[in-house]
């Protein structure tokens, strides 16, 4: 295709044309000819007349292109040249060479001076100087010429009339090195055939074998910085990895050392739970009460397992793996054990009651006692179970008053309902901050915790009851 110039600019690119063809400082340009071989590569060119000014300047535009092969052809010279012929011919050559080329073509008559403006118009003025114009052309252009790093530019002035004089003009980047001299006696016989296509082939795998380009460093420069990049990723890994794995070996060490004590308590408990029996009941709240312990506790050690010493967290050599679900369960079984451990010895230690009356309604009294001083704390008359604390300081102190042996249900009864009351008032009083002293709240809560039994049928009535 070509790009005709409005009339209006043609005098002022006729004139450009002109300048630059003044400062020209061709590398090679040859004829159907041979010039000689201490001439100028492009043609001289020389004075404009007035007709030259009359018509447009016709530039090639890009025409094909395959890789770093650009071919441009004018409407006028396409039907002489195989656009697809030049691009297999140089194909091969191109995969051996670092060189981009541009190769343009056009034909007389027209408004340039040779193949040497054609050249120079493709760089300044037709849409192919964004491909091979140096970028300080206009600075450096006229003393280090016009062509970009790496590109080799070739110009083809086909003839007016077949057998006519082809020009050839080529220019290269200026740090595009090699010897010249063949290029102008490339393609001769080719041109003075007819035979532009071959001709043009000639000269572009001439230029090529005789030109060297450097590589193209530029993907070396990414090539580093993707590498760079890549040691710099694998560096952040290895240390993100390492600091998860130390993380993760910690946390290991703290599983397998927590489940080393889970597994001697539990084995302590288990020991003691199937040691100790259960005192004989007297009332029948007790023996309601040592029947659901000690169905508890049968329950509890059939479904358990217990560490033996071939279990991983029994031998200090061993490194096992303690997973977190692992560590919960045996946390579980060995707070189940203690538990029923506990509400054994206090059920022994509170159920055979026959002969030690006098100690119970002893100790019962004492709690009272407690009760009626926490009562008298300022603040204690606020908490919502005041009413029921001093309730209970009346009907229990009358009930102790006329106990005896008959009457052990009822006072093993008022017992826990002792220590259930006293439990909740602490809670509210902590609630409330109401100062309770130390002393105090130590002495109530243990009449509070000696109370198992319920803490064990809730245990029971749970999801995570007892369970191995």
């Amino acid at each position: 295709m070509t790009r005709p110039l409005p009339r209006g600019r043609a005098l002022v690119a006729g004139l450009l044309l002109i300048l630059f063809t003044c400062l020209i400082a061709p590398n090679t340009a040859i004829a159907a000819t041979p010039a000689p071989s201490d001439g100028p590569v492009y043609p001289e060119a020389t004075e404009p007349s007035a007709e030259d000014d009359e018509g447009s300047v016709l530039l090639p535009t890009i025409s094909a292109q395959e890789g770093n092969t650009y071919l441009a052809v004018t409407e006028a010279a396409q039907p002489l040249v195989d656009n697809q012929a030049i691009l297999d011919a140089v194909r091969e050559a191109m995969g051996e060479s670092n060189a981009k080329l541009l190769i343009g073509v056009d034909k007389k008559p027209n408004s340039l001076k040779g193949a040497g403006q054609l050249v120079r118009g493709m760089l300044l003025f037709s849409d192919t100087s964004y491909l091979a114009l140096a970028d300080d052309w206009l600075e450096n252009g006229k003393t280090l010429g016009y062509v970009a790093d790496g590109w080799i530019v070739i110009g083809v002035m086909l003839p007016e009339e077949t057998g006519g004089t082809v020009e050839v003009a080529v220019d290269a980047g200026r740090d595009v090195k090699g010897n010249r001299e063949q290029l102008v006696s490339s393609g001769v016989i080719a041109f003075a055939a007819g035979d532009y296509t071959e001709g043009i082939n000639q000269v572009a795998l001439t230029a090529l074998d005789d030109l060297e380009a450097p590589a193209d460093r530029t993907w070396m420069m990414y090539t580093a910085l993707g590498v760079l990049g890549a040691l710099i990723l694998a560096v952040a890994v290895r240390a993100v990895s390492l600091s998860l794995r130390r993380k993760a070996t910690a946390a290991a060490q703290h599983r397998q050392k927590r489940a080393s004590e889970l597994s001697h308590e539990l084995a302590d408990s288990l020991k003691s739970l199937r040691i100790m029996t259960l005192a004989e009941p007297v009332g029948q709240l007790a023996e309601q009460a040592r029947g659901a312990l000690g169905d508890a506790i049968t329950s509890y050690l059939q479904t358990v397992q217990e560490p033996d010493s071939t279990s991983p967290t029994a031998s200090a050599g061993a490194q096992p793996e303690v997973s977190g679900a692992q560590l919960e369960r045996l946390e579980r079984n060995t707070e189940q054990a203690q538990l029923l451990t506990r509400g054994l010895k206090e059920f022994n230690s509170l159920g055979n009651l026959r002969g030690e009356l006098p100690r119970l309604i002893s100790a019962h009294r004492k709690k009272l006692n407690e009760v009626a001083g926490l009562l008298e704390i300022p603040g204690a008359g606020e908490l919502a179970c005041e009413p029921e604390l001093r309730r209970i300081l009346v009907v229990h102190t009358l009930a102790l008053e006329k106990a005896g042996p008959e009457d052990l249900d009822e006072l093993w009864k008022l017992w826990r309902e002792l220590h259930e009351v006293t439990h909740r008032a602490l809670q509210q009083a902590a609630a409330a901050r109401v100062k309770v002293p130390a002393q105090l709240r130590e002495s109530l809560n243990a009449a509070a915790d000696t109370d198992v039994f319920a803490q064990i049928e809730a245990a029971l009535a749970a999801p995570t009851g007892v369970r191995a």
